[in-house]
């Protein structure tokens, strides 16, 4: 009985050592324990009904909510995107002829507040009417 005990724990911890220095720890903790026992294909089974505590659960997301990979068969590889291009720093300039493009290329509308002020907004402001200036060839 003894040899079975030291063997599992022997196996146990050799498994939950992989799992810690693929993790870049270097002591081995429940959570570790608990994904070498949860991983493994015999400890598992022979564990079924075992809770270790502060283990954790081990992750799994559904293939639902994964993004799906795009074949480069759709219409962005083709141009044909419908969304507007982004610039910058994230900054989003409407495409030409849509309503934002006309609006921004019209009179400036006064903002209000700290952000009107700071540089950084009144850079991101010019440089959506450029975009919209140039693209309307003005």
């Amino acid at each position: 009985m003894a040899a079975v005990l030291e063997y599992l724990t022997a196996e146990v911890l050799e498994l939950a050592g992989k799992v810690a220095r693929d993790n870049n720890k270097t002591r081995v903790t429940p959570r570790h324990i608990q994904l070498a026992v949860r991983t493994d294909k015999v400890l598992r089974k022979l564990l079924s009904s075992v809770t270790i505590s502060e283990g954790g659960v081990l992750p799994h997301i559904p293939a639902e909510l994964l993004p799906k990979e795009s074949g480069g068969s759709g219409l962005r590889g083709a141009g044909g995107s419908r969304s507007p291009r982004l610039h910058g720093r994230g900054a989003r300039v409407p495409h030409c002829g849509s309503a934002g493009a006309r609006r921004q290329s019209g009179a400036r509308q006064q903002d209000s507040g700290h952000a009107a002020s700071h540089p950084a907004s009144r850079a991101h402001r010019q440089g959506a009417e450029e975009a919209a200036l140039q693209c309307h060839h003005i």
